[in-house]
């Protein structure tokens, strides 16, 4: 949804590693974004759109083919200076270090068929956005039944990374803009067994549903309610009348009862 190379690739580095900055050097993503817009640039000058995920995964991991017909294209547009950021990349491939290949790893859990038609670049669909905060969103990414569970965690950083970076950047901030984000990819937990005759059923299970046996997971908590709050029992008891708390001998608390006191 974003013409600016610079900006696509700091969206798409937070959505790729953001789960992992701490632990990369200089410790967030800018590394990732700097690696990722020096081939969202040169591509989107020579071929006036962003690369397709296969297309981006080839460019990471230094496929020689897929960089010389990158760098001939900008040759024949004349972009000497995107031409410049690309040799940049080629030159920091492979170094130690460099966050292509991780990047690269990445993005092949996204390159999946399962996901063709999402991310499709090629101007047949229109691509998702954010930036139309003016009015309110409600967007469901529903993803494959089987597994894709990093996908889903990639996904969510996506959308968070994208409202992040439209809400800052609107034109008319007097308008509220918040992000409820439901991710409802935990709502199932995986079974450990520990019979083996269990082991084996779910191994067998596993093997022909082609996922892991799983359970939803509820969370359940006691809520203590009030019968009557303060202002009621300052305001709404009669004359002649008191509310007590009474406990059986075994120390079990019972409801509140209300007493006349006039006999």
């Amino acid at each position: 949804g974003t013409t600016d190379p610079d900006e696509a690739a700091g969206i798409l580095a937070e959505a790729l590693i953001g789960d992992m900055a701490a632990s990369l050097p200089g410790g967030d993503s800018r590394r990732a974004a700097t690696a990722l817009a020096q081939l969202l640039g040169p591509y989107r000058a020579a071929h006036g759109r962003y690369p397709s995920l296969p297309d981006l995964r080839e460019l990471l991991d230094g496929s020689k083919t897929a960089i010389n017909a990158l760098r001939e294209a900008l040759d024949e547009a004349g972009e000497r200076a995107q031409a410049r950021e690309l040799e940049a990349r080629v030159r920091q491939s492979g170094a130690p270090g460099d966050v292509g290949a991780l990047l690269a790893d990445r993005i092949a859990l996204l390159d999946r068929p399962a996901f063709a038609d999402f991310f499709d670049t090629t101007g047949d669909r229109r691509p998702f956005s954010l930036r139309a905060l003016e009015h309110p969103l409600r967007v469901r990414i529903d993803l494959p039944e089987r597994g894709h569970a990093e996908a889903s965690r990639m996904l969510a950083r996506l959308v968070l990374a994208q409202f992040t970076e439209c809400a800052v950047g609107r034109a008319d901030r007097s308008l509220f803009a918040c992000l409820v984000l439901d991710d409802a990819s935990h709502t199932d937990r995986q079974i450990i067994a520990d019979e083996p005759l269990t082991k084996v059923l779910h191994f067998i299970r596993k093997v022909a549903t082609g996922k892991a046996v799983t359970t939803q997971s509820v969370t359940v908590r006691t809520v203590e309610r009030e019968r009557w709050s303060a202002s009621d029992l300052a305001h709404g008891v009669p004359a002649g009348h008191a509310v007590l708390s009474v406990t059986s001998v075994r120390g079990e608390g019972g409801p509140p009862v209300l007493v006349d006191l006039r006999g």
